[in-house]
């Protein structure tokens, strides 16, 4: 009965992880994009200025 509970705890717990994995990575490839869109138009606008 007791390793049933920590069974369906720790199984809870890596699928919790796999989720705040998933969620960091996709947090960190959207603001590197934006980086890049950013840097990106900056050198087109300064392009255009010139």
């Amino acid at each position: 009965m007791v390793s049933d509970d920590i069974n369906l705890y720790t199984n809870s717990v890596d699928k919790f992880v796999d989720k705040l994995w998933v969620i960091g990575i996709f947090a960190f490839g959207t603001t590197q994009a934006f980086q890049c869109l950013k840097n990106s138009q900056i050198k087109y606008n300064k392009i255009n200025w010139l």
